[in-house]
């Protein structure tokens, strides 16, 4: 529903369309008739599903969640095996709990040492996509370690791995710790009393050995990361501010590079207007500037 529904006040939204509304009255019918309970238009757990699967206790370190949405491997960040598939997938996982899936590649990216002051988690997904490229994680499971990746905050690491997608990889994660057993005690769909206990003891057997042998090793020194803007048609077209964003030959401009007004020259990061998100439309951001809250708990006054 968080596709097609805006978590906004209710008088924001007052102009869905029909086929919106339809959506959310099958949706009503056939959660009631199967029994699946349902977040419904201005509920505590309304939004998007890799927001309110983390605040509810919903994703669990060693869960595997798959989801009709590409960034489902957000909630990787949670030591979570989670990825996005598509409404027949959806289908059939529903009516068999099963699903066919080739077993990918394993890589684990390394962000080692103290990030610089101003330096977040965007920042650091932003500089691996730049580093190996938007297709360098295609066909492998993404394990996201080290120090620097120890220090960040549960927002921090669901945003890492929220850009796995970008990097190509359809699943990303981080083992899960004390950081992760703090941020899940006490949510709602979170274990308790002694289920917690014994949920705790069997997530602490979830971490890769330190003698874990992976397909491909990348290792990042958080000390060298700065600031990162995507500009472009790919993530990997990453700018580090004050440089200048990059310029293609009039041989190699696509209408989707003349459109967002690339130049053959570089142009100053300063002087020029960037969308707040790479895989945000452009055009409905230049129309529209609203930043949506993602789940009825972050919109709450």
């Amino acid at each position: 529903m968080s596709t097609v529904i805006s978590c906004m006040i209710s008088a924001v939204r007052a102009d869905c369309s029909i086929s919106r509304v339809a959506v959310l009255a099958a949706l009503r019918t056939e959660t009631s008739a199967t029994g699946i309970q349902m977040f419904d238009i201005d509920q505590p757990g309304q939004g998007i599903v890799h927001v309110i699967g983390p605040e509810l206790g919903l994703s669990l370190p060693g869960c595997l969640i798959v989801c009709g949405d590409s960034h489902t491997c957000t909630h990787g960040g949670l030591g979570a095996l989670a990825f996005g598939i598509g409404s027949s997938e959806l289908t059939h996982v529903l009516a068999t709990q099963a699903l066919i899936q080739r077993r990918p590649k394993t890589m684990r990216v390394k962000f080692e040492g103290k990030l610089p002051l101003g330096v977040v988690a965007k920042d650091m997904i932003l500089a691996l996509i730049g580093h190996i490229g938007a297709a360098g994680g295609t066909g492998y499971a993404v394990e996201y370690a080290g120090s620097a990746i120890r220090d960040l905050p549960i927002e921090g690491r669901l945003t890492i791995c929220n850009l796995s997608i970008e990097l190509g990889a359809k699943m990303g994660m981080v083992g899960p710790d004390e950081k992760t057993y703090e941020y899940l005690r006490g949510r709602a769909y979170a274990p308790q009393g002694e289920m917690w206990e014994q949920a705790i003891n069997a997530w602490r057997q979830l971490p890769s050995d330190p003698d874990a042998v992976f397909d491909e090793e990348v290792v990042i020194d958080g000390a060298k990361i700065i600031p990162q803007v995507t500009w472009g048609i790919s993530p990997e077209h990453v700018s580090k501010p004050p440089s200048t964003i990059w310029g293609c030959s009039p041989a190699h401009r696509s209408p989707a590079h003349r459109w967002i007004g690339c130049s053959s020259v570089p142009a100053p990061i300063a002087a020029s207007a960037i969308c707040g998100q790479q895989r945000t439309s452009c055009a409905a951001a230049r129309l529209l500037r609203v930043c949506g809250p993602g789940s009825y708990l972050v919109r709450r006054p």
